[in-house]
Protein backbone atom coordinates (compact mmCIF):
# COMPACT_ATOMS: atom_id res chain seq x y z
CA UNK A 1 0.00 0.00 0.00
CA UNK A 2 1.35 3.78 -0.92
CA UNK A 3 2.00 6.04 1.26
CA UNK A 4 -0.59 8.10 -0.35
CA UNK A 5 -3.28 5.70 0.27
CA UNK A 6 -2.32 5.25 3.86
CA UNK A 7 -2.48 8.81 4.88
CA UNK A 8 -5.38 9.61 6.86
CA UNK A 9 -7.82 12.04 5.64
CA UNK A 10 -7.39 15.67 7.58
CA UNK A 11 -10.42 15.96 10.09
CA UNK A 12 -12.81 18.33 10.04
CA UNK A 13 -12.59 20.99 12.49
CA UNK A 14 -15.04 20.88 15.50
CA UNK A 15 -17.70 23.64 14.90
CA UNK A 16 -17.61 26.29 17.83
CA UNK A 17 -21.71 26.38 16.97
CA UNK A 18 -24.78 24.09 16.09
CA UNK A 19 -27.16 26.06 14.29
CA UNK A 20 -30.71 24.61 13.09
CA UNK A 21 -31.37 25.59 9.14
CA UNK A 22 -34.10 25.88 6.63
CA UNK A 23 -34.82 22.38 5.17
CA UNK A 24 -37.04 22.77 2.22
CA UNK A 25 -37.97 26.03 0.21
CA UNK A 26 -41.14 26.80 1.99
CA UNK A 27 -39.23 26.48 5.53
CA UNK A 28 -36.48 28.92 3.98
CA UNK A 29 -38.95 31.25 3.11
CA UNK A 30 -40.77 31.19 6.40
CA UNK A 31 -37.20 31.79 7.57
CA UNK A 32 -36.66 34.48 5.64
CA UNK A 33 -39.97 36.45 7.14
CA UNK A 34 -39.17 35.47 10.37
CA UNK A 35 -35.36 37.23 9.95
CA UNK A 36 -36.66 40.62 7.93
CA UNK A 37 -39.20 41.21 10.78
CA UNK A 38 -36.46 40.86 13.43
CA UNK A 39 -33.94 43.02 11.56
CA UNK A 40 -36.68 45.47 11.08
CA UNK A 41 -37.60 45.81 14.61
CA UNK A 42 -33.89 45.83 15.55
CA UNK A 43 -33.65 49.01 12.84
CA UNK A 44 -36.29 50.90 13.64
CA UNK A 45 -35.96 50.90 17.44
CA UNK A 46 -32.66 53.09 17.69
CA UNK A 47 -34.12 54.94 14.62
CA UNK A 48 -37.12 56.01 16.46
CA UNK A 49 -36.52 55.24 19.86
CA UNK A 50 -33.00 56.24 20.77
CA UNK A 51 -31.27 59.57 22.93
CA UNK A 52 -30.40 62.23 21.59
CA UNK A 53 -27.61 61.72 18.70
CA UNK A 54 -24.53 63.37 18.45
CA UNK A 55 -22.67 63.94 14.81
CA UNK A 56 -19.55 64.15 13.65
CA UNK A 57 -16.93 66.72 11.32
CA UNK A 58 -17.74 66.22 7.44
CA UNK A 59 -14.68 65.24 6.18
CA UNK A 60 -13.25 66.51 2.81
CA UNK A 61 -14.40 63.29 1.13
CA UNK A 62 -18.38 64.17 2.96
CA UNK A 63 -18.10 67.27 1.63
CA UNK A 64 -16.77 66.77 -1.94
CA UNK A 65 -19.17 63.96 -2.89
CA UNK A 66 -22.30 65.98 -3.83
CA UNK A 67 -25.63 65.15 -3.53
CA UNK A 68 -27.44 63.52 -6.05
CA UNK A 69 -30.95 63.36 -5.82
CA UNK A 70 -31.83 60.40 -8.24
CA UNK A 71 -29.22 58.00 -6.05
CA UNK A 72 -31.92 57.42 -3.43
CA UNK A 73 -33.25 54.58 -6.32
CA UNK A 74 -29.81 52.96 -5.88
CA UNK A 75 -30.33 53.44 -1.95
CA UNK A 76 -32.92 51.37 -2.25
CA UNK A 77 -31.95 48.80 -4.63
CA UNK A 78 -30.39 47.51 -1.84
CA UNK A 79 -33.71 45.57 -0.64
CA UNK A 80 -33.98 44.11 -4.50
CA UNK A 81 -29.90 43.04 -3.84
CA UNK A 82 -31.38 40.85 -0.62
CA UNK A 83 -34.39 39.28 -2.30
CA UNK A 84 -32.20 38.44 -5.20
CA UNK A 85 -29.66 36.72 -3.56
CA UNK A 86 -31.60 35.24 -0.41
CA UNK A 87 -34.26 34.04 -3.03
CA UNK A 88 -31.34 33.33 -5.51
CA UNK A 89 -30.01 31.04 -3.51
CA UNK A 90 -31.45 27.33 -3.95
CA UNK A 91 -29.89 25.47 -1.36
CA UNK A 92 -32.02 26.29 2.33
CA UNK A 93 -29.02 25.44 4.29
CA UNK A 94 -26.51 28.50 2.39
CA UNK A 95 -29.90 30.25 3.11
CA UNK A 96 -29.72 30.03 6.32
CA UNK A 97 -26.38 30.53 6.72
CA UNK A 98 -26.99 34.00 5.12
CA UNK A 99 -29.66 34.69 7.28
CA UNK A 100 -27.45 33.77 10.27
CA UNK A 101 -25.12 36.38 9.36
CA UNK A 102 -27.60 39.33 8.54
CA UNK A 103 -29.27 38.65 12.01
CA UNK A 104 -26.11 39.06 13.52
CA UNK A 105 -24.86 42.13 11.81
CA UNK A 106 -28.20 43.52 12.81
CA UNK A 107 -28.02 42.66 16.67
CA UNK A 108 -24.61 44.25 16.81
CA UNK A 109 -25.10 47.21 14.56
CA UNK A 110 -28.66 47.93 17.10
CA UNK A 111 -26.08 47.85 20.46
CA UNK A 112 -23.89 50.29 18.57
CA UNK A 113 -26.31 52.85 17.52
CA UNK A 114 -27.97 52.53 20.82
CA UNK A 115 -24.76 53.49 22.83
CA UNK A 116 -23.10 55.39 20.25
CA UNK A 117 -25.75 57.65 18.63
CA UNK A 118 -25.19 59.05 15.71
CA UNK A 119 -27.09 61.55 13.18
CA UNK A 120 -26.07 62.45 9.60
CA UNK A 121 -26.84 66.17 9.30
CA UNK A 122 -28.92 65.90 6.18
CA UNK A 123 -30.03 69.23 6.29
CA UNK A 124 -26.23 70.79 5.14
CA UNK A 125 -27.40 69.50 1.84
CA UNK A 126 -30.42 71.14 0.14
CA UNK A 127 -32.32 69.67 -2.55
CA UNK A 128 -31.11 71.09 -5.60
CA UNK A 129 -33.35 73.08 -7.54
CA UNK A 130 -35.20 71.34 -10.66
CA UNK A 131 -35.00 68.41 -9.16
CA UNK A 132 -37.46 65.63 -10.74
CA UNK A 133 -40.19 65.49 -9.23
CA UNK A 134 -40.60 62.09 -8.55
CA UNK A 135 -37.52 61.84 -7.17
CA UNK A 136 -38.00 64.49 -4.66
CA UNK A 137 -41.12 62.23 -3.32
CA UNK A 138 -39.18 59.19 -3.21
CA UNK A 139 -36.43 60.99 -1.12
CA UNK A 140 -39.55 62.62 1.02
CA UNK A 141 -41.22 59.25 1.89
CA UNK A 142 -37.70 57.49 2.35
CA UNK A 143 -36.77 60.96 4.55
CA UNK A 144 -39.98 60.07 6.54
CA UNK A 145 -39.62 56.62 7.19
CA UNK A 146 -35.95 56.45 7.85
CA UNK A 147 -34.35 59.51 10.27
CA UNK A 148 -30.51 60.28 9.41
CA UNK A 149 -29.60 58.15 12.57
CA UNK A 150 -28.06 54.84 12.51
CA UNK A 151 -24.99 55.93 10.84
CA UNK A 152 -22.04 54.14 12.29
CA UNK A 153 -22.03 51.17 10.99
CA UNK A 154 -23.64 51.49 7.24
CA UNK A 155 -25.86 48.41 7.24
CA UNK A 156 -26.32 48.80 3.30
CA UNK A 157 -22.57 48.41 3.11
CA UNK A 158 -23.01 45.24 5.51
CA UNK A 159 -25.42 43.55 3.54
CA UNK A 160 -24.72 44.51 0.02
CA UNK A 161 -21.16 42.72 1.22
CA UNK A 162 -23.00 39.50 2.85
CA UNK A 163 -25.01 39.49 -0.45
CA UNK A 164 -22.75 39.21 -2.78
CA UNK A 165 -21.21 36.16 -0.99
CA UNK A 166 -24.25 34.43 -2.13
CA UNK A 167 -23.29 34.99 -5.88
CA UNK A 168 -20.20 32.73 -5.42
CA UNK A 169 -22.79 29.57 -5.87
CA UNK A 170 -24.58 28.24 -8.59
CA UNK A 171 -27.28 29.20 -10.08
CA UNK A 172 -26.20 32.80 -9.07
CA UNK A 173 -22.85 32.35 -9.78
CA UNK A 174 -23.58 33.33 -13.70
CA UNK A 175 -24.73 36.59 -12.23
CA UNK A 176 -21.73 37.54 -10.25
CA UNK A 177 -20.37 40.87 -12.56
CA UNK A 178 -24.15 41.86 -12.00
CA UNK A 179 -24.17 41.69 -8.66
CA UNK A 180 -20.82 43.33 -7.79
CA UNK A 181 -22.02 46.12 -10.05
CA UNK A 182 -25.36 47.03 -8.20
CA UNK A 183 -23.70 46.28 -4.70
CA UNK A 184 -20.94 48.96 -5.39
CA UNK A 185 -23.64 51.26 -6.80
CA UNK A 186 -25.95 51.10 -3.89
CA UNK A 187 -22.73 51.26 -1.27
CA UNK A 188 -21.56 54.67 -3.21
CA UNK A 189 -25.54 55.76 -2.85
CA UNK A 190 -25.21 55.85 0.71
CA UNK A 191 -22.74 58.86 0.12
CA UNK A 192 -24.53 60.74 -2.54
CA UNK A 193 -27.96 60.50 -0.92
CA UNK A 194 -26.45 61.97 1.74
CA UNK A 195 -27.30 59.27 4.93
CA UNK A 196 -24.08 58.30 5.70
CA UNK A 197 -20.69 59.74 6.58
CA UNK A 198 -17.40 58.28 4.55
CA UNK A 199 -16.54 56.08 8.04
CA UNK A 200 -19.65 54.44 8.25
CA UNK A 201 -18.61 52.53 5.15
CA UNK A 202 -15.91 51.26 6.64
CA UNK A 203 -17.30 50.32 9.48
CA UNK A 204 -20.21 48.30 7.22
CA UNK A 205 -17.37 47.02 5.74
CA UNK A 206 -15.74 45.63 8.92
CA UNK A 207 -19.14 44.21 10.36
CA UNK A 208 -19.94 42.51 6.80
CA UNK A 209 -16.43 40.56 7.75
CA UNK A 210 -17.21 39.33 10.81
CA UNK A 211 -20.61 38.18 9.74
CA UNK A 212 -18.87 36.29 7.26
CA UNK A 213 -16.22 34.85 9.25
CA UNK A 214 -18.19 33.70 11.92
CA UNK A 215 -21.04 32.36 9.78
CA UNK A 216 -19.76 31.42 6.85
CA UNK A 217 -16.83 29.31 8.00
CA UNK A 218 -16.61 25.49 8.70
CA UNK A 219 -16.50 26.89 12.59
CA UNK A 220 -20.85 27.03 12.45
CA UNK A 221 -22.32 24.20 11.58
CA UNK A 222 -25.82 25.12 9.94
CA UNK A 223 -27.71 21.81 9.37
Amino acid sequence: MSATASTPAPAEPRPWLSLPAARTPRGKVSAGIVCGLVCAALYLAPNRLGGAPGTLPLTALDLAVPFWPASVWLYAAMYGLLGWAFFGTACPRRASRLLYALAFCQVLAAGIYTLIPLRFPREAFALPPGTWGLNRQAIAFWHAIDAPVNCLPSLHVTTALLCLWAFNAAPLRRHRAAALLLATLTIGSTLTFKQHYAVDLLGGAILAALGWALFFSRRVRVA
